[in-house]
C-alpha cells in the first residue's frame, strides 16, 4: 500500500503536466481559431468592414476559416457591385432615355437644391417643339427620335456651365441656369 501510494504521488505529477499541456493544446488548436471567428463575425455585424481571420491549418476549422474568409471577401465585393449599380440606376433615374438629357425628375431635383441653398434667382428656359406632331406623324417616329436627339444637342450646346438641360415631355425641354439672366439672352439661346 506504501508503495501504490509512492506510485500514486509521482504520477500526479505526470498526469498535471499531460492535462496542462493537452489544455494548452485544445486551446491553440481550438478555441483560438473559434475566438478569431467570433470576433470577425462580430466586428462584420456590428458595421465594422469585413474582417478576413489570420488563421491556417490543415484540419477540419483551418477549412471552415478558410471559407469564412473566401465568403467575406465573396460578401464585399457583391456589395461594392452593388454601390456602383445603384449609383448607375440613380444617374438613369435622373436621364432621359432618348436624348441622353436629365429628365423631369433630375430638373425637379435639381430646382428643390436649389430652392434650399438660400441663393437667390435663377433662370429657366422652356422650349416647345411647334409643329412636332405633324413631323412625327409625316416622316414617323424614328425620324421625330432623331429630331429631338438633335434639337437636344444644340440646346444644350448653348447652355452655360452652370446650366442644366432637361427634356421634360414629348418636344418640351427647359433650360436651368443658375443665375438670373434677363430675356434677351435667353430668347437668342431659344432660337
Amino acid at each position: 500500500s506504501g508503495r501504490l501510494l509512492e506510485a500514486a504521488a509521482l504520477m500526479l505529477p505526470a498526469a498535471s503536466a499531460i492535462c496542462l499541456i493537452l489544455w494548452f493544446s485544445v486551446r491553440r488548436n481550438l478555441g483560438t481559431p473559434l475566438g478569431l471567428l467570433a470576433d470577425a463575425i462580430d466586428r462584420s455585424n456590428h458595421g465594422q468592414g469585413r474582417v478576413q481571420v489570420d488563421w491556417q491549418s490543415g484540419d477540419e476549422l483551418g477549412l471552415v476559416v478558410s471559407n469564412f474568409n473566401a465568403m467575406q471577401a465573396r460578401t464585399e465585393q457583391q456589395e461594392q457591385e452593388l454601390l456602383v449599380a445603384n449609383q448607375r440606376l440613380n444617374e438613369l433615374a435622373g436621364q432621359d432615355e432618348l436624348t441622353g438629357l436629365a429628365n423631369l425628375r433630375a430638373l425637379r431635383r435639381r430646382l428643390h437644391l436649389r430652392s434650399g441653398s438660400g441663393q437667390d434667382g435663377g433662370s429657366l428656359l422652356y422650349v416647345d417643339l411647334a409643329g412636332f406632331k405633324d413631323i412625327n406623324d409625316t416622316l414617323g417616329p424614328t425620324a421625330g427620335d432623331e429630331l429631338l436627339r438633335r434639337v437636344g444637342q444644340e440646346l444644350a450646346r448653348t447652355m452655360p456651365a452652370d446650366g442644366l438641360l432637361a427634356r421634360v415631355g414629348g418636344d418640351e425641354f427647359v433650360g436651368f441656369i443658375e443665375r438670373p439672366m434677363n430675356e434677351v439672352p435667353l430668347r437668342a439661346m431659344a432660337e
